[in-house]
């Protein structure tokens, strides 16, 4: 799925960083995924990918779900 320019730039609008938008993108094409996938296709260190997923659902838009002792996210 191909991320409309007007999308981006509401995303932009939000005052995320580079490295949050660009999660927030991955997280809009793929719906959910795991921590360890978003940080392989987006080339962010596992450990960033950790803290911005932490402010992006503290933000309120990203959602956390445990699933077989397993942790993923999905845009909200």
């Amino acid at each position: 799925m191909a991320i409309d320019s007007k999308v981006i730039e509401k995303i932009t609008k939000l005052g995320l960083g580079e490295k949050a938008t660009g999660i927030y993108l991955f997280l809009l094409e793929q719906n959910k995924t795991f921590p360890s996938r978003i940080s392989k296709e987006t080339k962010i260190t596992r450990g960033s990918v950790y803290r911005i997923l932490d402010e992006l659902v503290a933000q309120g838009l990203v959602v956390e779900v445990e699933k077989k002792n397993k942790l993923f996210y999905q845009y909200r």
